[in-house]
């Protein structure tokens, strides 16, 4: 009787589990495949946000990007060049306005007395509902990407919304077999999206009409920080690695006034920083950059004090930084098409070489050592942060 109840039980179990769990598949991404020898081109007269987002990861993955002002240019570049062009088409839905409702979950709490030294608490939630109206207005952005050699080959329609994903093809691109254009025909492109074959026949160049390349050149910025102000330019040798030279310079003076016990003194606080860099930056995605390099540098930190009565020189205090080395640094630089941002931080060596000069007084222990506390305080000298603005060429 048992095991005949054991087996209606484990039947009945195992019923509920096949009700209660199902396999849930996964969404549905479009892949797009790119070989790595292809070029992107888009127009800029396309400001489709969901082209632009495309163009930037395909710029992050490797592929050079070029720009061009009419899609007409592309009928005068060179059949041999291959590429991969992008369209962009965004529509306006002017649509009523519509009421949907919205549900949250409120938590309530209450508690009472229950008699001498008793009492009674509860907690609940409350579903509750409210009621929107949205405006029925919205924008539904299209891409058409096409990759274009001796064939021509849509290899992807994307609409808002969609998932995809970019990968780079390693192997060597044969060409398209599907969608071959004609090279009797000259192909215009209206609107960012459709093709309309003319009837006139193509005219073959023998030189190809230069169009605009979005790629980086010469940055020229000016710095200023904690460790002065200056100028610095680089050059990009690829999206990836720049290559560039800083030269800063710093000089600051304070003068304070206090009483000892043989009259008033001056102090007079002095810094000169002289520093040049160079270094080579690899330029990492959402505009970061990590940087090495070599420096060299020329740092005088002077503490001189006089008596105020008749300017007499008491005693002087320096810390020295003449030595070279290299350094390591990290920041944020968004370029533009003209103008450049930058912010960064560096990590340098930090070892002065203290000196004492007793002129007329004679300088204490106590205040050698609190001379050297007050150097290493200028932790500003040893990461300096530091800000940046330029131009590209």
């Amino acid at each position: 009787m048992k095991f005949a109840y054991f087996i209606v039980l484990s039947f009945f179990i195992t019923s509920c589990s096949a009700k209660h769990y199902m396999e849930i598949s996964d969404e549905t991404y479009k892949t797009i495949n790119i070989p790595e020898d292809y070029t992107v081109i888009h127009c800029s007269c396309d400001k489709n946000p969901l082209l632009l987002k495309i163009v930037q990861e395909l710029r992050e993955v490797g592929l050079k990007v070029m720009i061009i002002d009419d899609y007409n240019k592309l009928d005068e570049i060179k059949s041999s060049f291959k590429s991969i062009v992008i369209y962009g088409y965004s529509k306006k839905i002017n649509g009523s306005p519509k009421n949907y409702d919205t549900t949250r979950l409120v938590s309530y709490r209450e508690s009472r007395d229950c008699g001498k030294g008793c009492s009674v608490s509860r907690s609940w939630n409350k579903l509750v509902r409210n009621t929107v109206i949205s405006s029925g207005d919205s924008i539904h952005n299209n891409v058409l990407i096409y990759k274009i050699d001796e064939n021509t080959e849509l290899l992807l329609a994307l609409n808002s919304g969609d998932k995809y994903s970019i990968k780079l093809e390693t192997k060597q691109e044969k060409g398209s077999k599907e969608n071959v254009i004609s090279e009797s025909y000259e192909y215009e492109f209206v609107s960012g999206t459709n093709k309309v074959r003319s009837n006139k026949k193509r005219v073959k160049l023998e030189k190809p009409i230069e169009v605009e390349k979005n790629e980086k050149g010469i940055l020229i910025e000016y710095m200023f920080g904690g460790i002065g102000k200056g100028w610095s330019i680089n050059y990009f040798y690829n999206d990836r690695l720049s290559f560039g030279f800083e030269d800063l310079d710093n000089k600051y003076e304070n003068t304070k006034t206090h009483v000892e016990s043989f009259g008033e003194v001056k102090t007079i606080y002095k810094e000169e920083l002289s520093t040049n860099f160079i270094y080579v930056n690899y330029h990492a995605r959402m505009d970061t950059y990590f940087r090495i390099g070599f420096f060299k540098r020329d740092w005088l930190i002077e503490q001189q004090h006089k008596r105020a009565s008749d300017n007499l020189h008491l005693a002087k205090t320096t810390a020295t930084f003449g030595d070279n080395g290299f350094f390591l640094g990290a920041g944020w630089n968004p370029i533009g098409d003209v103008f450049s941002f930058r912010f960064g931080l560096l990590s340098m060596p930090f070892e002065p070489d203290y000196d004492y000069f007793e002129e007329n007084v004679s300088i204490t222990e106590a205040g050698k050592e609190s001379w050297v506390k007050e150097v290493e305080a200028r932790k500003y000298l040893q990461t300096p942060i530091y800000l940046a603005v330029g131009l590209i060429f």
